[in-house]
């Protein structure tokens, strides 16, 4: 009698059992029913359906016709379903684009904001760089009276990249600018300042020496602008003129 009961529970506990998964089976296939279902719906070019586009950005190169263009050609599906990595890929092969942010603003919008390439100097006249040395561009025949020319080997851009930018501000304070920049091989460097002046400065001190030269020639050394050819810097407590 005893082992009936025992034989009686174990199928009672198997049925129970049982049970239970086929409840958890069934609310699991419903509950993906429903999933299917709305996902379906949600991702349907007519439901909620992109209306707005905005792209904000300061542009000085990039044109608005060609923006507008290239993002009507690359937005496709609805609010959900737009390919924010695929839009992003393409407005990233315009040259003049630097950086893009997009953003989705509930419930029909896009929001773009694209910066610009900053070009500071025209590289080896093979292109122009920005400011971390990459180079964006090869069209340069727009720049040639507005932007500083570099000239050097490749593996001294970045360091002829920061020497510009100290060069840069102490030759604002006296109306100066670089119009060409040279860096030999052997870290030697020359300036051509937009007053027609070259400036040899050598491989060390070069900051120091430019700034020495620069307080001399406002002083007095400026009255003679129009005679000097050639500035040699390399010299410890002075430097030579060469005059035209």
């Amino acid at each position: 009698m005893a082992e009936a009961n025992v034989e009686y529970v174990k199928t009672k506990g198997h049925r129970a059992i049982w049970l239970k998964v086929t409840t958890r089976i069934t609310w699991l296939v419903v509950i993906l029913s429903v999933c299917g279902f709305i996902y379906s719906q949600i991702t349907r070019d007519d439901v909620l359906p992109v209306n707005e586009i905005t792209v904000s950005g300061t542009f000085k190169q990039l044109k608005t016709t060609e923006l507008k263009a290239l993002i009507a050609d690359g937005v496709e599906g609805n609010f959900f379903t737009l390919s924010v990595a695929g839009l992003y890929a393409k407005l990233l092969t315009m040259p003049w684009v630097e950086q893009v942010w997009i953003h989705r603003v509930w419930p029909d919008k896009i929001k773009i904001n694209i910066l610009e390439q900053t070009p500071i100097a025209i590289w080896n006249d093979k292109g122009l760089i920005n400011a971390k040395g990459e180079l964006f561009h090869d069209d340069v025949s727009a720049f040639r009276d507005s932007l500083p020319r570099f000239v050097v080997a490749t593996r001294y851009k970045q360091e002829m990249i920061k020497w510009n930018g100290k060069y840069e501000k102490i030759l604002n304070e006296f109306g100066l600018s670089i119009k060409r920049f040279e860096l030999d091989d052997r870290k030697n460097q020359s300036l051509y300042l937009s007053n027609k002046i070259k400036l040899d400065l050598g491989g060390t001190d070069t900051a120091q020496r430019l700034t020495r030269f620069l307080k001399v020639f406002k002083s007095n050394l400026y009255r003679e602008e129009e005679r000097i050819s050639k500035v040699d810097l390399r010299y410890s407590n002075g430097f030579s003129v060469a005059w035209k």
